[in-house]
């Protein structure tokens, strides 16, 4: 019998060992989360991508050397997108004069050489890349790219160094029929002929971009954002020093054949000299004798300094088919020959622009607040100089320092002491919007703007963003009985003279009487005004009419023996006044609505006296029957676990006998 209960007893262990045993099994299978296996591997040399519709995936600095190998293997199409910032050189420093500290770098082999141009898309995503370094004295086309006839976007170059020979850029050294958008390089960038922070050379299309680095060329064609444009550059700007040597050095472009738009120049540029420089403060040259190029919407705030001829804070030499337009100087200009405020030396267009900035000439040429020279059919028109400007030679003009008998000149005016019929103009003239409106003239588009009392803060000169400009009758009085001088305002209508207001109070109207507006009256024009500046015209009436009265009916009441009553009446709830009759002709007081009560006495009612129910043999309520059936239950359990265990022990003392 007892091997009987073991077995028993070993068979219950058994089966608990076996539930636990399952119990653990069953939590992992719940928890297990199985790693994802790719589908397919794309390309041993890559983070993944294919290369065309489906970009390379550059995660890293081996990737993109692989990008470059394939492009420069042949493969120019595929296109890839960084995943991250890449340092190429990790620890590594670079200064602007080519020292580094942290290592030896490794130098960069451009993506898309040996003729093999690049033509894919590039997408930036964003990222930089980091530690760029070239230097290689004796090679072209050297930058991130070589060259490239496909897009570039979304990137940037930081911390690097590139010196090479010709077209030499941050992001590509020579842009043919590509793009390159929404890029920017902070690194230095240096070669001899065809240099700048993003492209050396641009056949195509540059928007949206930026360069802060130092960018020099020691020969010619040098740009802060690239050394030369064909077509398109637009939405760009620099703020690196731009330092070249003989021709064509600008604060964006060195030389430009296409459309300069929505730029401008921060940085100083230089020109270091030789027998002719070209500097400008956006482009050093624009256009040419056969050769369109324009400047359009472009500012300059940097010194720009040339050591020899054709110097300008916005263009160097503006060429026969080159134009300058809406667009201004602030940046000291300094020439040695042919030096002017906006351009040096010009045979071209220049319109809507103007000059504040001082102009200094070192040397014995031309020198003009707007043109240093004019020659050929070169205009000059709507623009003017409040600049200061100082030469050594006799060729110094506020305006335009030399000119051919072909060439234009008109509607250009300068600040000067004293009005004078070549243009000058007082401080006064400039302050009221005269000259903003002259330079308007009859045309119906409004160039030149101006701030004066539109509520913005007042321009001083003449700008091209502001509010419209017209010229109005101003009256002494007004009531404009007086004879109108001429001025000049943001709004198109007339300007009357000061009121003479007189203050009358409010008074506030009541049921039967009248009241009225709080307003200031002019003596002069018999206007009435709410403010006291006499700005708000009142064009009703000042009165304030009668509120009339806002009657509640009480009717009649008989008095009682202890209670007053009351007669008819009609009450005001607005003025509170009492009224005997519905036409309200007749006031009375309150007191002279109520009626006293009679004072007979009327016996009242016996009242039955209050008992109450005698509640003694109820018995008290102790709550409900709940916790009776709960202990009844509790008692019958353990009355059956107390059966039980007699059984249990009964049994056991049965065996035991046997």
């Amino acid at each position: 019998m007892k091997k009987r209960v073991q077995n028993k007893v070993l068979a219950i262990l058994l089966s608990c060992m076996f539930m636990i045993g399952l119990f653990p099994t069953v939590v992992l299978a719940e928890g297990y989360e199985s790693e994802s296996i790719p589908a397919e591997i794309t390309s041993a040399n890559f983070s993944g991508g294919k290369g065309t519709e489906d970009p390379y995936q550059i995660a890293n600095a081996e990737d993109l050397k692989a990008f470059a190998a394939k492009v420069n293997e042949g493969e120019t199409a595929i296109c890839g997108i960084l995943m991250s910032d890449i340092d190429l050189n990790p620890g590594i420093t670079f200064n602007e004069d080519g020292t580094y500290t942290g290592g030896t770098p490794e130098q960069w082999i451009p993506i898309g050489t040996n003729g093999n141009n690049y033509s894919g898309t590039f997408y930036g995503n964003g990222k930089t890349i980091i530690g760029l370094y070239i230097n290689n004295t004796n090679d072209d086309y050297q930058g991130l790219f070589a060259q490239s006839t496909g897009t570039i976007q979304d990137l940037g170059i930081v911390n690097s160094y590139l010196c090479a020979h010709d077209y030499v850029g941050g992001i590509v050294g020579r842009n043919g029929t590509g793009s390159v958008i929404n890029c920017y390089n902070t690194g230095t960038v240096i070669g001899q002929n065809k240099i700048g922070g993003i492209a050396g050379y641009s056949y195509s299309t540059i928007q949206n971009c930026y360069n802060t680095g130092a960018v020099t060329g020691d020969v010619n064609t040098v740009g802060g954002v690239t050394g030369h444009s064909e077509m398109v550059l637009e939405n760009c700007y620099n703020s690196g020093t731009v330092t070249g040597g003989n021709d064509a050095v600008g604060g964006v472009v060195g030389s430009c054949y296409g459309t300069v738009e929505n730029c401008y120049n921060i940085g100083n540029v230089i020109g270091k000299g030789g027998s002719y420089d070209s500097v400008g403060g956006i482009a050093g040259t624009c256009g040419a004798y056969s050769r369109a190029g324009t400047i359009r919407n472009c500012y300059n705030t940097g010194i720009v300094n040339g050591t020899n001829q054709n110097v300008g804070g916005i263009v160097g030499n503006t060429g026969r088919k080159g134009s300058i337009t809406n667009s201004y100087n602030e940046g000291g200009v300094v020439g040695n020959s042919e030096t002017g405020g906006i351009t040096g030396y010009s045979s071209g267009t220049i319109a809507y622009c103007y000059n504040i900035a001082d102009i200094s000439n070192i040397g014995y040429g031309y020198v003009g607040g707007i043109c240093g020279q004019i020659n050929d059919n070169g205009t000059v028109e709507f623009c003017y100089n409040i600049g200061n400007y100082t030469s050594s030679s006799s060729d110094a003009n506020p305006v335009v320092g030399g000119r051919t008998d072909k060439s234009i000149v008109e509607n250009t005016y300068y600040v000067s002491d004293v009005e004078n019929e070549n243009g000058g103009k007082t401080t006064e003239q400039f302050s009221s919007g005269e000259v903003a409106w002259l330079l308007n003239g009859d045309q119906t588009n409004l160039i030149w703007k101006q701030n004066l009392d539109n509520g913005e803060a007042k321009d001083n000169y003449p700008v091209l963003n502001g509010g419209d400009v017209y010229k109005v009758n101003k009256y002494a009085t007004c009531n404009q009985s007086d004879t109108p001088v001429s001025a000049y305002s943001n709004t198109n209508a007339d300007i009357s003279g000061t009121h003479s207001l007189i203050k009358h109070d409010g008074i506030s109207a009541t049921c039967t009487a009248l009241g009225s507006l709080e307003y200031w009256h002019c003596e002069t024009c018999g206007k009435n005004f709410a403010d006291e500046a006499g700005q708000q015209e009142l064009t009703i009436g000042t009165e304030i009419a009668a509120l009339g009265h806002e009657i509640v009916k009480t009717d009649a009441k008989e008095p009682t023996a202890t209670e007053p009553g009351n007669i008819a009446y009609w009450y005001c709830q607005r003025c509170g006044k009492y009224f005997q009759d519905e036409a309200l002709t007749q006031e009375i007081t309150k007191e002279q609505t109520i009626l006293a009560s009679t004072g007979e006495m009327i016996p009242s009612a016996p009242q039955e006296e209050q008992t109450s129910e005698d509640n003694s043999n109820d018995s008290p309520q102790t709550g409900d029957n709940t916790n009776i059936i709960f202990l009844s239950s509790v008692m019958l359990i353990a009355g059956a676990v107390l059966i039980g265990v007699y059984v249990y022990i009964q049994r056991r003392k049965r065996n035991n006998n046997l």
